[in-house]
């Protein structure tokens, strides 16, 4: 088995699995909430809901990135 950036993982018979990048994909998303972060007024209430926003975003992709780990692992047994 062999892990590489262009594919997820290679193994002994030559399958492979692509490599999802979960981070690529929400990075079009993150950069449009980290902007209206950025334009709201500092200690407003907007932008602490903003800020949780932008948080929510970067703690969906953080979960996909865990989850996706076990599942491809599980998939290659």
């Amino acid at each position: 088995m062999d892990v590489g950036l262009s594919a997820f993982y290679t193994d002994s018979q030559g399958n492979k699995l692509e490599n999802p990048r979960h981070l690529r994909k929400s990075e079009k998303a993150l950069k449009r909430l980290q902007r209206r972060v950025s334009k709201k007024k500092k200690g407003s209430r907007n932008r602490k809901r903003a800020i949780n926003r932008l948080g929510s975003k970067h703690l969906k992709v953080s979960r996909q990135r865990q989850e996706q780990c076990p599942l491809k692992r599980l998939c290659a047994s």
